[in-house]
């Protein structure tokens, strides 16, 4: 995650836009800021059906007081309230920047590539993400005093996922997870934009152990499939310092997500096909409940 250090000259000023939204000068004359007109429908397919956009709440019940906006004929703009903080979901067809924010030299994305894999900044009182979903640009800003990206990453994740594919079996896979055969091996998983993270620790002794990173996606078979797998193994020495080795890189595999009727949500289970790759072998995770 970006954070961004730039000063901030205008925000998104999700209470008070009523109207209008302002967008910058074209720079060849004329008035200094160009008006969009704003206008507000009475439900959120409204806004899809105008925009072609899949904007949704139904990953998060409980928002108080939705909104729904057009901003300039193709602007999906969904503004809800959770947890005190207010948020702005936006969508639509084009690629330029529609964050609403803005710092110096431009809007925060003004720069960055718009990518499946969300962009994420976070300034003084205001957190933003960015990131494209079949074909659509959504942006996804939470603002109020004092608001971190740890704070509402948890919401961004979960309406983000439901405009990726298999968006929300990530955000419900996320969690920790353990190896019944091996009580020396934990593994955590989390959400990590258009993919999962999966993070393997096995203790090998009290004072070394083996780590495996990897970032994991479905694919069409129903796999999480991963090609980026590190393994490295670290250890203590009699002083007191730690000092880690890389095994491999770059590994290929996959995990088979077994389902059951309510398998994503209580007992999910995955088995590691160790066959894909030399660095670890195969195995099964069962979540950890609480």
């Amino acid at each position: 995650m970006k954070r961004l250090l730039a000063v901030l000259l205008a925000a998104v000023l999700l209470a008070s836009l009523a109207a209008c939204t302002k967008q910058p000068n074209s720079g060849n004359g004329g008035d200094a800021d160009m008006i969009n007109p704003m206008v507000e429908y009475d439900t959120l397919d409204e806004i899809n059906g105008v925009c072609g956009t899949a904007l949704s709440l139904s990953a998060l019940p409980g928002v108080t007081e939705p909104r729904y906006y057009v901003i300039g004929g193709d602007l999906a703009d969904l503004r809800f309230d959770s947890d005190g903080i207010a948020f702005s979901f936006r969508g639509t067809k084009g690629t330029e920047d529609v964050s609403g924010i803005w710092v110096e030299g431009g809007t925060v994305f003004a720069n960055e590539a718009l990518s499946e894999r969300p962009s994420v900044y976070e300034g003084d009182g205001f957190v933003t993400m960015r990131w494209l979903a079949d074909g659509i640009q959504y942006v996804l800003t939470a603002q109020s005093d004092g608001v971190t990206y740890e704070r509402v990453r948890g919401v961004m994740n979960r309406l983000a996922a439901g405009t990726i594919p298999h968006g929300s079996e990530y955000v419900l896979l996320e969690g920790n997870y353990a190896d019944p055969d091996d009580p020396d091996i934990a593994v955590y998983i989390g959400t990590l934009g258009d993919s999962v993270y999966v993070f393997v620790n096995r203790m090998d002794t009290a004072t070394a152990m083996t780590n495996w990173t990897m970032t994991a996606r479905f694919d069409r078979a129903g796999k999480l499939v991963y090609e980026d797998c590190r393994c490295l193994t670290g250890s203590v020495d009699a002083n007191g310092v730690y000092s880690e080795t890389t095994v491999s890189e770059n590994g290929r595999g996959w995990f088979t997500l077994e389902r059951s009727a309510d398998a994503l949500l209580s007992g999910a289970v995955l088995r590691w096909d160790g066959a894909a790759d030399e660095t670890c072998r195969a195995c099964v995770f069962e979540r950890v409940t609480e």
